[in-house]
């Protein structure tokens, strides 16, 4: 056992805890502030599974949340005031093996909120365990992350916009979100107004009319088509540097000056098409060539739209407008979970012909641009580039 204070410079808890980064497989951390997301980003990137329960009020900061939504392997829980636990346990080796060496668990246990603060420069008090006593808390670190409530894009945008009122009086419990998305377009919401968030003047300035989400779809475009030759050093810059969102920013940047060189603002036809999407299926019957416009909204990026002339020919020929219709305002249907809207789009009796799995996805992001944020291949590679995937 081992106790750190962090009055001396040359044991902080950061030193202490560091090298445990690439020493586990996974980490259950719980901590009741949370303002400093490096960590965590530290661990993805050498590939281990976290699971971070956080207390759902000031300071947390609600971007650093955000920032973690975006990554894989993660899982965010939350819970209110009563929350003022402070575990950081890392495990590695196979817990259910017969002999016990192979599985080894170090965990430490304190003051220390994960905030810069509470790592390096505040006096804390935190104990760093090894054996039984360490297993012991995990164990109650794993407890408190299965009472804890699933932190989701909902549920986040719900804190930012009380934390963004928040004048050191009063604040609200935030409570469990009713929306529940697949975990990995969890990943993508937060990624997407992650973005969004970072970008926002740039956005109000060169597409004011546009809605966000339409334009953030875009440049992940910029990033796996026009960079495509620049990936491999994007992912390395990603991967190196300690302040993601500059290297985001800074890419925005050079995605609006090339596409500010293109005759078609071509965001702005995605908005165009979007409210076309709205307008056909508020009709009672569709033509052949508007049941061709609609395959081909899934279908809009500039340079592969020519590729799906032949499917949507089979789209049109081999669908009934009642069939596309009926499916697709099911699809629509708010009322009924997005998960179980996209499972019934897959299956018979509400399966379209040629509209794939990625289309169906990707189809309230088109018909709800504001809401929900397009999810696609391209996403993934997009966010894989950044270092999030």
């Amino acid at each position: 056992m081992k106790v750190i204070t962090n009055v001396s410079g040359e044991e902080t808890f950061a030193r202490e805890l560091s090298p445990l980064v690439s020493w586990c497989d996974e980490a259950c951390i719980v901590t009741a502030f949370f303002t400093d997301d490096e960590w965590i980003g530290r661990l993805v990137q050498e590939g281990k599974s976290v699971k971070l329960v956080v207390s759902l009020r000031p300071p947390t900061r609600p971007e650093a949340l955000r920032r973690v939504l975006s990554l894989r392997n993660t899982q965010v829980r939350f819970l209110g005031k009563e929350l003022h636990s402070k575990i950081y346990a890392f495990a590695r080796g196979d817990e259910y093996s017969w002999h016990e060496d192979d599985f080894q668990c170090r965990t430490a246990i304190g003051s220390s909120n994960m905030t810069q603060g509470g790592f390096d420069k505040n006096i804390e008090t935190n104990v760093l365990l090894e054996g039984n006593p360490a297993k012991d808390a995990l164990e109650q670190a794993r407890q408190i992350f299965e009472v804890a409530h699933e932190l989701t894009s909902d549920v986040l945008d719900r804190y930012i916009e009380e934390y963004s009122q928040y004048d050191e009086g009063f604040f609200p419990e935030i409570h469990v979100s009713p929306i529940q998305l697949s975990a990995d377009y969890e990943r993508i919401a937060n990624a997407v107004k992650h973005v969004a968030s970072l970008c926002r003047d740039l956005i109000a300035f060169h597409f004011p009319d546009t809605p966000e989400f339409l334009v953030v779809d875009h440049f992940w475009d910029y990033l796996v088509v026009s960079r495509r030759g620049d990936r491999d050093e994007i992912k390395e810059r990603a991967k190196a540097g300690n302040n993601s969102d500059v290297l985001i920013r800074e890419l925005f940047y050079d995605y609006i000056r090339e596409e500010s060189q293109e005759e078609r603002r071509y965001p702005d036809e995605m908005y165009a098409r979007s409210k076309q999407l709205a307008q056909y299926l508020k009709q009672k019957t569709l033509s052949k060539d508007e049941m061709g416009a609609v395959f081909l909204t899934f279908h809009a990026s500039r340079y592969v739209e020519h590729r799906y002339t032949n499917k949507a020919k089979a789209f049109v020929e081999k669908n009934s407008f009642r069939q596309v219709l009926t499916s697709l305002n099911h699809l629509a249907d708010e009322s009924i979970d997005i998960t179980v809207r996209v499972s019934d789009l897959q299956k018979k009796p509400l399966k379209l012909h040629s509209l794939g799995e990625s289309a169906i996805k990707e189809f309230n992001g088109w018909l709800n641009p504001t809401k929900y944020p397009i999810w696609n291949t391209k996403s993934d590679r997009a966010l894989e580039t950044l270092g999030l995937g």
